[in-house]
Parts: C-alpha cells; structure tokens; sequence
C-alpha cells in the first residue's frame, strides 16, 4: 500500500518589505529559503570573482574559517 505524503506544515507569509537587516537575519535565521521556492525569480547577474573587492571579501572569510578550526 503506498504511503500518504506527508501534509506540508503552513508557512509563514514572506513579508513584503524588512524595515530593518536586522528583521531580515532574524526572518531567514528561523525559515528555510527552501519553503519559499515557489516565490522566487530567477535573475541574471555578474560575479567578478578575481576583483579587488571580492579577493578581500574571500580573504577576510576564509582567515576567519581557519583561524577557528585551529582553535
């Protein structure tokens, strides 16, 4: 006998606008962009990923990782 799939549990509505990035973090610390696909856009964008910016940003990252896993 096949088994029922399991009833989605109700998710919270994607609120239209975060006043804050603080509203932000604390939305997506407790909610899995997984639930909220179904919302989504695709979008077309460019990542330099050899810029001055972005070689910072990966350095800063990646001092920050290991300088925890040696701890």
């Amino acid at each position: 006998m096949p088994r029922n799939k399991p009833q989605a549990q109700p998710r919270d509505p994607l609120p239209e606008d975060f006043n804050t990035l603080e509203a932000f973090w604390a939305f997506w610390d407790t909610h899995s962009a997984a639930d909220y696909e179904d919302v989504m856009e695709d979008i077309d964008a460019h990542v330099d990923l050899l810029s001055s910016r972005s070689i910072a940003l990966w350095r800063r990252a990646f001092s920050h990782t290991s300088a925890s896993s040696s701890a």
